[in-house]
């Protein structure tokens, strides 16, 4: 637990593609989570990533900072999309 809402998972070896995979199956998952009564619980899941590969990415801090922005970009997308 990072921090309020937010976790971190740490993932060695992973390409991009394998990481979108991931993130991707990690969202289908929380979207297919119900109650006992079969209702769907109402709640979504904003994913940011960076990687050691990146040009822009030379230390923790960044790595994280990066991650961060990228989370929040797509909590934006999807408030503006609400809208």
């Amino acid at each position: 637990r990072y921090g309020g809402d937010e976790f971190v998972i740490v993932l060695r070896d992973e390409t991009k593609e394998q990481l979108e995979a991931r993130i991707l199956k990690l969202k289908d998952g929380v979207a297919m989570m119900s109650w006992a009564d079969g209702r769907p619980w109402e709640i979504s899941l904003s994913v940011g990533y960076a990687s050691w590969e990146e040009a822009a990415v030379t230390n923790t801090q960044q790595l994280v900072e990066t991650a961060d922005s990228r989370m929040y970009e797509e909590k934006h997308k999807k408030k503006n999309r609400q809208a």
